[in-house]
């Protein structure tokens, strides 16, 4: 009898053991997965408003990134973009700041994490010739 009470007794000494290492893991996959899906929308928010750019160089390009974003929160001031008419391109960044929600996330990384991506792009408005390509008339 005295074999199975030893035996309850480790079982709780092994479960206090590997509780807080299993939490710990949970807790780091969940902030780890949200700053992945985080990443891939301001990925994609950069990349259609560089589109947007290519073909509406004068147009309201930061308004165009933050309504194609659904499931986090940019601001306008949260996007830079720069059009330059001589190179033909246009260039859209968005900075996002990720609160970390866990405290292991927290811990480790701070209260956030500034999310970052540019990308760049060529404007095919009329009129956009780039100053590298030459034109002969006969």
């Amino acid at each position: 009898m005295s074999s199975r009470l030893s035996e309850k007794g480790a079982a709780a000494v092994e479960m206090a053991f590997v509780l807080p290492l299993l939490l710990l893991l949970v807790l780091g996959i969940t902030d780890f997965s949200r700053a992945l899906l985080t990443n891939i929308t301001i990925v994609e928010a950069a990349q259609e408003g560089a589109l947007f750019a290519s073909y509406f160089p004068a147009g309201d390009v930061q308004q165009r990134v933050v309504d194609s974003v659904d499931d986090i929160a940019i601001a306008p001031g949260d996007v830079t973009s720069a059009v330059d008419l001589v190179a033909c391109t246009a260039t859209v960044t968005v900075d996002h700041d990720y609160p970390m929600i866990t405290p292991v996330g927290k811990i480790f990384l701070g209260d956030t994490v500034t999310l970052s991506h540019a990308v760049t792009s060529t404007i095919f408005a009329a009129g956009c010739v780039p100053a590298t390509t030459t034109t002969t008339t006969p």
